[in-house]
């Protein structure tokens, strides 16, 4: 299996991750996680299986 890069994040249907805010916080209904590259993102809930590693 493939591992998720940040371009391919994009081309998943739903798929939007976004940098936590400044705060560190992110959206409602989001979770924060580390994903492929160790960067710390915000992921939608229905996404978190194909974008974290943690």
């Amino acid at each position: 299996m493939k591992k998720l890069q940040k371009k391919d994040l994009k081309s998943i249907k739903g798929g939007n991750p976004r940098p936590p805010a400044s705060d560190g916080s992110c959206p409602s209904g989001w979770r924060r996680c580390t994903i492929a590259g160790g960067d710390q993102m915000c992921v939608s809930l229905e996404q978190v299986k194909y974008f974290c590693l943690d």
